[in-house]
């Protein structure tokens, strides 16, 4: 059986919100959420609220409260891409580009490539011998390809 997390005090809950909102700054959390010090400094006070262990597990569930899950994400993306209005909010044909991008990117469907004239990128620093060079480099690609072949077929061997 698990055992119950203790409850924090008001105080102690205004830290952790805090916390979060300066970018986990523990003295500045400690600061606006009202702590005063009595001989000692804001710092070490900060410090023993983030060592105590119930209140470092409510930092925790506090972040996973409002933290989006990718899913979300992913979902009012497509909201917005198909032009859905989402709370009230009318999106624009930027917004809808915009998230658009965003849905192919997660998706891979954009690939930046760039050609380079590697024999003349060799010749301009004195190797004249393109000709062993681009063999060596037709055979790590030879073997690269090979090796993504057969993790593929194993993966499809696994998948079955």
């Amino acid at each position: 059986m698990r055992a119950m997390a203790k409850r924090l005090t008001n105080k102690q809950r205004a830290f952790v919100i805090h916390y979060i909102a300066n970018g986990f700054n523990a003295t500045q959390a400690a600061r606006d959420a009202g702590y005063k010090t009595t001989g000692g400094s804001i710092r070490a006070v900060a410090s023993e609220n983030l060592s105590k262990p119930y209140i470092a597990q409510a930092i925790l569930a506090e972040m996973d409260r409002l933290l989006m899950p990718a899913e979300e994400v992913a979902g009012r993306l497509a909201q917005i891409a198909r032009g859905e209005p989402y709370a009230d909010i009318e999106f624009t044909s930027s917004d809808v580009l915009r998230a658009l991008i965003h849905i192919g990117k997660t998706h891979q469907m954009f690939i930046d490539r760039l050609a380079v004239d590697w024999r003349a990128e060799l010749r301009e620093q004195g190797i004249e011998d393109a000709g062993l060079f681009e063999q060596m480099v037709q055979r790590a690609y030879e073997e690269l390809t090979a090796r993504q072949a057969a993790e593929k077929d194993d993966e499809d061997d696994d998948g079955d």
